[in-house]
């Protein structure tokens, strides 16, 4: 379980705070979506909530750990990070990018080993990209690196998975392979998932429930039903939006 109470986080003291008194719980075993126009804060809050920025005021205890008392290692048994971009110049192999999701197992001049290795070809093979993992990691399309980010951060075998925008600069069909993807291994290792995203849709179809998230702050929080509604999408993206259909929600714009 996640549990955050009266987050801020400033990156300038003199400017609007990015991140605005942010309480929210976060159920164990479940997929839970931060759902917000960009420039929103959801980058920023999912940094914080990693432990990668140091807020000014609140709390963050994940599992019942709270988080300003771990370090850098301890945080990272506890929790995966995704980012929303990743870059490499080196041409390393796509295993050797899984392994490093290891090194929070390892001491610190440790090579990695047998069981290492052997979870890392897991973890691809999990994903459906076993076949890629002598391939070199610069050379794949953006699908398959998104696949090789999600096999490292279930390599490192970390209760509480972040991800952010999963899904971005990838066609229609790596988007359900990648949600879907994400549902099974909820599934099958029992995690807690946090991930941003930009379309509503895909959210319905994908989550638990829902963090709708603008100007640093917490809109609505709730299941599908609660969140994702005619008058909350329009107050969210501050355009006209119609939803409709029960269980399986259909959401489009008027007026285009």
């Amino acid at each position: 379980m996640i549990e955050v109470n009266q987050l801020s986080f400033y990156y300038n003291e003199s400017e609007v705070p990015s991140l605005d008194n942010v309480t929210m719980t976060v159920q164990k075993g479940t997929v839970t979506t931060i759902l917000g126009p960009n420039g929103s804060g959801k980058t920023t809050l999912l940094k914080c909530l990693a432990g990668f920025y140091k807020t000014q005021t609140g709390e963050i205890s994940i599992n019942g750990r709270n988080l300003t008392t771990l370090s850098s290692v301890q945080r990272s048994r506890l929790i995966s990070y995704m980012p929303q971009n990743h870059h490499t110049v080196f041409p390393y192999r796509v295993v050797d990018i899984v392994l490093m999701g290891r090194s929070c197992h390892l001491s610190l001049f440790a090579a990695p080993r047998k069981k290492d290795y052997d979870l890392a070809l897991d973890a691809l093979k999990t994903v459906g990209i076993g076949r890629l993992s002598q391939r070199i990691y610069t050379k794949l399309s953006g699908g398959e690196k998104q696949l090789v980010l999600i096999a490292r951060s279930l390599a490192q075998e970390s209760p509480v998975m972040f991800m952010d925008e999963p899904i971005s600069h990838l066609d229609y069909k790596n988007q359900i392979t990648v949600l879907r993807l994400i549902r099974t291994i909820l599934s099958e290792h029992k995690l807690t998932i946090l991930i941003t995203l930009h379309d509503p849709n895909m959210a319905a179809a994908f989550s638990d429930e829902i963090v709708l998230f603008k100007n640093g702050k917490i809109l609505r929080k709730g299941n599908i039903a609660e969140t994702i509604t005619s008058g909350t999408l329009t107050e969210l993206y501050e355009i006209k939006i119609t939803v409709s259909g029960e269980g399986k929600k259909m959401i489009q714009p008027l007026d285009v």
